[in-house]
């Protein structure tokens, strides 16, 4: 070979060898400054959401959304300032929307459609299955929840063996419900206690099924603050409950942003990977909605390394009537109201 053709050779390897310590390096740079690490995931977060078909290529598709569809899903932020929108949770929008419900006890708990139906993002999916779950086979006619958080917070309880020494102490409420909680605790516990501990009605996360007050098993459980400790089993509770996708929903030190007072017995299920990264930042759920509108598009997200795969989220504001998403209709995404102005979309990678 000439040597003008080796040294072109060599030139355009020595060319390539650089991209790629350059990329490598840029990623090292980015994972630093974002503080995300490579980090395990349970395989069911990642295939339960795939919709991959074997020999396809990647496919953008359009995803339409209803103005009303900002107060659906897993991130909706439910305040003293962003109230409920339904009375009830219907079927989470991910593609497992359409899957039988899970029942530990094989029944099926029927409670009334709420009268505006089930918006669904993903198209073809039907709300005929039930979206109230029992959280626990031993209270399965009192405390409910939405499905996937009924059926995560089991596989959570499984792991660590909590359901021997843990009890759900409250999971759905209606909005009827709550009403008579916060006038009963008026009554026997005045204005100061009531508004600490407990929501207004219409403004309980109990009311989107996704909250699931738990404590210790015991004779006499108090229904508004259950014993919950750091120690023990309710400690690897802790440890574990960001890795199914469940968040402390108000710590110690945040009263002042969640407007409750601590309460350490009181999770919210937010989902894969927001709750890790919530737990990172050590934000609450108003922190977090805030913080991730400066990922403001597809295009420039928040990125999180898990397992070997990338998980990319970001910010979609609403626009007047409906808003349009473009998504790779060929790998994972979901996508969730904010209950405020906008949605989140998190893509799998």
């Amino acid at each position: 070979m000439p040597y003008s053709k080796c040294v072109f050779h060599f030139d355009r390897w020595r060319v390539s060898l650089c991209r790629i310590l350059l990329q490598g390096a840029a990623l090292a740079s980015y994972n630093r400054i974002s503080g995300t690490q490579d980090r395990e995931i349970k395989p069911y977060t990642y295939a339960d959401l795939s919709i991959r078909r074997e020999g396809d290529k990647s496919i953008m598709k359009q995803i339409v959304l209803k103005q009303d569809a900002i107060h659906r899903g897993s991130l909706i932020l439910v305040n003293a300032l962003h109230g409920v929108a339904f009375d009830r949770p219907e079927v989470l929008m991910t593609v497992d929307a359409c899957a039988k419900p899970w029942n530990r006890k094989g029944e099926t708990h029927t409670l009334q459609k709420h009268p505006d139906g089930a918006a669904s993002i993903l198209p073809g999916c039907s709300d005929e299955a039930d979206s109230l779950l029992p959280a626990c086979s031993d209270l399965a006619d009192s405390v409910l929840l939405e499905k996937q958080t009924a059926s995560l917070l089991d596989k959570l309880m499984q792991e660590i063996g909590g359901w021997d020494s843990i009890i759900p102490v409250s999971g759905w409420r209606s909005i009827a419900e709550q009403q008579a909680i916060w006038d009963s605790c008026l009554r026997e516990s005045g204005p100061e206690y009531t508004q600490t501990y407990v929501a207004l009605p219409g403004h309980s996360e109990h009311q989107t099924g996704l909250a699931i007050d738990l404590g210790l098993r015991r004779e006499q459980i108090d229904f508004i603050c259950p014993e919950f400790p750091g120690t023990g089993v309710c400690g690897q509770f802790r440890k574990r409950a960001a890795d199914y996708g469940f968040i402390l929903r108000y710590p110690a030190g945040k009263e002042a942003v969640t407007g409750i007072g601590c309460e350490p017995w009181h999770f919210r299920y937010v989902g894969i990977p927001h709750a890790r990264i919530m737990e990172e930042n050590r934000q609450t759920l108003e922190e977090y909605i805030e913080y991730i509108r400066q990922f403001d598009s597809p295009l420039h997200p928040y990125c999180i390394r898990t397992g070997g795969h990338a998980i990319y989220v970001s910010y979609i504001p609403a626009t007047q009537g409906e808003t349009t998403v473009e998504v790779n209709d060929m790998a994972p995404f979901h996508i969730s109201g904010n209950n405020v102005d906008g949605f989140v979309l998190t893509q799998w990678a």
